[in-house]
């Protein structure tokens, strides 16, 4: 019977055991953080070139990231 080089099995279980952390978090999606902008035309982005990304929900969503669900 062959021998294991340690080296071998200690790469071997580095790939494993990572391979296995990122499938398990791909499976269990997070739950995002929802976050409700209440105001007026201001708060919508009245006069903004591009009420999306330049208003007050836009801007908001931006600073806060993906884990955030910012309406």
């Amino acid at each position: 019977m062959k021998k294991i080089h340690p080296l071998f099995f200690c790469i071997y279980l580095i790939a494993y055991f990572s391979l296995s952390a990122q499938n398990k978090s791909a499976i269990v999606p997070f739950k995002k953080i929802k976050i409700a902008c209440v105001g007026n035309s201001i708060t919508a982005g009245a006069g903004a070139s591009d009420r999306e990304k330049k208003g007050y929900v836009g801007v908001l969503s931006t600073m806060m990231g993906l884990g955030y669900d910012v309406e």
